[in-house]
């Protein structure tokens, strides 16, 4: 058996402007972007397939703001996307989203705590790209 040490190959893979060797996305900022992907894939994908289940939270509300809040999930896909290349449109975009969302949430009738939940993922955005945020262009 031979002592040499391994070394892992390193990946080719470049990020535009970014020098590889600065690319540092750490644990939960990549499980909370993959997360956010899916989650915001299949919420969209609700509110197409069920256009009528917003009425059983708030009966007054059409179907219409369904299909609103489905293109605004759309969306936080794509910004979360762009935060995983390093995009400060993306989380821009994110914010965005998320209030317009909280706005209609409060206008449909959704019951405030419901409401003001939905800005808990862009707070937790800021907080995971705070210390990261010079590598976004």
């Amino acid at each position: 058996m031979s002592n040499e040490v391994y070394n892992s190959p390193k990946s080719n893979v470049s990020m535009g402007n970014i020098p590889d060797d600065k690319i540092e996305r750490g644990g939960c900022l990549t499980v909370y972007l993959v997360f956010m992907v899916f989650a915001n894939a299949v919420t969209a994908a609700t509110y197409i397939a069920m256009p009528g289940a917003i009425q059983i939270v708030s009966p007054e509300a059409s179907q219409y703001w369904s299909y609103a809040l489905s293109a605004g999930a759309l969306l936080n896909t794509a910004f979360a996307i762009l935060v995983w290349y390093w995009k400060k449109i993306g989380i821009f975009g994110f914010m965005s989203v998320a209030i317009l969302a909280f706005v209609i949430n409060v206008y449909i009738g959704l019951p405030m705590v419901s409401a003001v939940m939905g800005l808990v993922g862009p707070f937790l955005l800021v907080l995971l790209v705070k210390s990261k945020w010079p590598k976004f262009s």
